[in-house]
């Protein structure tokens, strides 16, 4: 089997799902079908949907809202998704001619990153490539001069850049976001990113925080292809637990308009990731504390991204009800001179296909409405 049971008497009813986007439900920056449709299904049937990106709102449209939008049924289904960029910060709703509305989170459209209080936002866009500055987005015709090239973002666009004024921080291309400012790793036109250290680049946009005063404002954290420099509120660093909260109080507010407790909506949320910080899904924010109650979390990723014992965040591993065995499948690779076949540990998308048709099989999965 693709995936394990790691404690079947923790299982329970599920009528809400808070996904990480980037993986569980895309392989290659582009929705994978099979999942759409079993969520979309779902939604059919009454189960709310919580996007969660780390990503931008920019990146979330193009490549998971507007391929869903395509599927037949998205239109009756629409009402029970909710998508959130930037970890939260930005949330998107869709309007009946399926347009999106970008609407920053309250708590932060003061902060710092936002506003760029002592050119703190300036000096960290500053420090790596930065679309603004570029001459211009490459296009497959242009020639290049001897002194530019092109660097790729999370997107996939490339863009021209004065190779002679390389930035001090010039493994990364600055990412199209509000909320947060976020180091991408820079990409071949493949999309595939350079592995390396990323602690020394880490230390650098601590100093620069450090420097305009901000140490107690802003945090940074390292994730497998980028650097995300987000807000502290309250001194709560606005990750996957302060999204979490958001996307649970949404649920218990505006779709069951207060009438079970928080508790109870947590209880029947269960919550998707492939990545170490997706464990943070399962200890929610809720208003300035953490709630005594921990969400399910189905785990998607490989065995390098689960916390280690000795770490920090290790118990969170608890939380984990279903996790993927990392098993090998038969992948066809496509090559018209050197076509082959071999075995790749199966993760993402792949295995949450089989776990959703193991819930459905089961019958974990009951709308809210059912116990109202």
């Amino acid at each position: 089997m693709l995936y394990n049971i790691e404690d079947f008497s923790k299982l329970r009813p599920i009528s809400h799902i808070i996904w990480d986007v980037d993986g569980p439900i895309t392989e290659n920056d582009n929705l994978e079908p099979a999942v759409a449709a079993k969520i979309i299904n779902l939604a059919l049937e009454g189960i709310c949907h919580s996007f969660i990106t780390g990503r931008d709102a920019i990146w979330l449209d193009k490549n998971v809202i507007k391929p869903m939008q395509k599927y037949y049924s998205f239109p009756i289904a629409r009402n029970k998704f909710k998508f959130y960029a930037e970890v939260g910060c930005i949330q998107m709703s869709q309007t009946s001619d399926n347009k999106l509305k970008y609407t920053l989170h309250p708590s932060i459209k003061d902060h710092p990153l936002v506003n760029d209080s002592n050119g703190i936002r300036t000096a960290l866009q500053n420090c790596v490539y930065n679309p603004d500055n570029a001459i211009k987005q490459f296009k497959v015709s242009d020639k290049l001069k001897l002194s530019q090239k092109i660097e790729y973002d999370a997107n996939r666009d490339g863009w021209i850049f004065d190779e002679k004024k390389r930035p001090r921080c010039f493994n990364y291309i600055l990412g199209t976001k509000w909320g947060i400012v976020t180091w991408e790793k820079v990409r071949n036109k493949k999309g595939q990113v350079a592995d390396f250290n990323q602690k020394p680049f880490v230390d650098e946009a601590k100093k620069i925080i450090k420097d305009k005063g901000f140490e107690k404002k802003i945090a940074v954290e390292e994730i497998g292809t980028a650097i995300n420099i987000v807000p502290v509120i309250n001194n709560q660093i606005l990750g996957k637990s302060w999204a979490a909260g958001i996307a649970l109080k949404k649920i218990w507010d505006k779709d069951l308009g207060k009438r079970t407790s928080i508790e109870s909506v947590i209880n029947k949320t269960i919550a998707i990731g492939d990545g170490r910080a997706d464990f943070g899904f399962t200890t929610p924010i809720i208003e300035k504390n953490k709630t005594n109650k921990c969400l399910n979390f189905i785990f998607v990723g490989g065995k390098h991204d689960i916390p280690k014992a000795h770490e920090s965040d290790a118990k969170l591993i608890e939380n984990m009800v279903i996790r993927a065995t990392g098993l090998g499948v038969m992948q066809f690779h496509y090559d018209p001179i050197n076509p082959t076949i071999s075995m790749e540990p199966a993760k993402g998308a792949r295995v949450v296909s089989e776990v959703l048709d193991f819930l459905k099989l089961q019958g974990y999965f009951r709308p809210f409405g059912s116990f109202l």
